[in-house]
């Protein structure tokens, strides 16, 4: 009973939707706090707010939703193709066909959505690299450390606040990188987890590539019982 409950185990797309799953769940955690955070700190030091956070946020939430549920369909799928299984599930020719033709639109599915991980990825990567300029800066000796952190060369990324409000002084400096600190522990686990994601994605495309071959094992394991079976056949009645 165990035996043939390992056999019939997809144990690389098992391991995929957990990563997808708990990479999915620590960055919408992280990022909706690191999001919140960031605009807090903007409207404190700026006065100005964004208007277009709920809408990210949102989009956030729908990719997450979206990636949880594609997780467990391709675990399913990894399941009807797997052992005894598949055998059991792709008999018949139709039966194989709507297996190739399905695995064939999540394969352009898991495509899409490792384009879309890429991208957030590497946009956690400028988040991170940005408050690591600022984790440094704040860093420094007090001393030594300008009194005020001019933030004017990165007006082209926040065109909504004013220029001449981009310069973080005294209490406001202190209160600056007491919260960036905070934030670029956010980034980086909310970095981190998009990367697992990645790798989810990418475990994903391979596990559904294999699943494809292993169907059209069947379909030619089928075609050879089927020439096996008229070849004895033929035998029996020349006999």
């Amino acid at each position: 009973m165990a035996e043939s409950c390992i056999t019939r185990t997809p144990f690389a797309s098992l391991i995929a939707t957990i990563m997808c799953i708990i990479g999915v769940a620590v960055f919408l955690g992280t990022m909706y706090a690191a999001v919140d955070g960031t605009m807090g700190l903007a409207y404190q030091q700026f006065g100005s707010r964004v208007s277009w956070v709920d809408v990210l946020k949102f989009v956030m939430l729908a990719i997450g939703c979206g990636m949880g549920l594609m997780g467990f369909v391709l675990l399913l799928l990894g399941f009807l193709a797997t052992g005894s299984t598949r055998d059991a599930v792709y008999k018949g020719s139709k039966s194989r066909t709507g297996g190739r033709c399905c695995l064939s639109f999540f394969m352009v599915v898991s495509y899409i959505m490792t384009i879309c991980w890429l991208m957030i990825t590497s946009w956690m990567c400028l988040n991170m690299s940005l408050f690591l300029i600022f984790w440094g800066f704040c860093k420094q000796d007090p001393e030594v450390r300008p009194g005020c952190l001019d933030l004017t060369q990165f007006h082209y990324m926040f065109r909504m606040f004013t220029k001449g409000r981009m310069n973080v002084c005294d209490q406001n400096l202190q209160n600056f990188c007491e919260k960036s600190d905070e934030l670029y522990g956010l980034y980086i686990v909310a970095y981190v987890s998009s990367l697992v994601v990645l790798l989810s994605l990418v475990t994903f495309v391979i596990c559904i590539t294999a699943n494809m071959t292993r169907i059209k094992t069947v379909q030619k394991m089928q075609e050879l019982d089927d020439l096996k079976y008229i070849d004895e056949h033929s035998m029996e009645t020349i006999s």
